[in-house]
């Protein structure tokens, strides 16, 4: 995992940018597939490894 890590940081990247950007892309595939605003929350939540919904108000704004 370090190295993955390192690797993104020297490409210019930020992890945590990686990181919302994944969380953005996957909650719109789950509304894509006809999930509601919250069951599509609650897995994004859970894949980030949080398992609180309000916690995707930071990856996913509203």
């Amino acid at each position: 995992m370090n190295h993955l890590g390192n690797s993104i940081k020297n490409a210019g990247f930020n992890m945590h940018a990686v990181r919302h950007a994944l969380a953005q892309e996957r909650y719109a595939e789950l509304i894509a597939e006809g999930k509601s605003d919250r069951e599509a929350r609650q897995v994004v939540s859970n894949e980030l490894g949080h398992g609180r919904i309000y916690v995707t108000k930071v990856y996913l704004g509203k």
